[in-house]
């Protein structure tokens, strides 16, 4: 599995949502904190945040969603974090699930 280095690197990132979801990072020295992450115009905002969380997520639990491997569910009952019912269908909006693949060529 991939993992994240940076939070503010995802700003960009295409997402077929329009809503928006404040996530705390636990436990981890590079990504720790709290963002909200929003959608706006088919690409994903992430900008650091002081109001309640509405997931704690671990970094594996993050990853997991921005690369598309689980859903908000999923990172729940694997233990990489906790999500209120709330946040279940942003996340799942912001972060669709995807086939993980590798290319290289050589």
């Amino acid at each position: 599995m991939a993992r994240l280095l940076s939070m503010e690197a995802l700003t960009g990132t295409a997402t077929p949502a329009t809503g928006a979801v404040t996530v705390e990072v636990t436990g981890d020295e590079f990504i720790g904190g709290r963002y909200r992450l929003a959608g706006e115009d088919g690409r994903l905002v992430v900008e650091q945040s002081k109001d309640e969380p509405e997931a704690t997520l671990t970094c594996s639990g993050i990853s997991a969603l921005a690369y598309g491997v689980l859903d908000p569910i999923e990172v729940t009952t694997r233990g990489f974090g906790q999500v209120d019912a709330a946040a279940i269908d942003p996340l799942t909006a912001l972060f669709p699930k995807q086939m993980p693949y590798m290319f290289a060529d050589f």
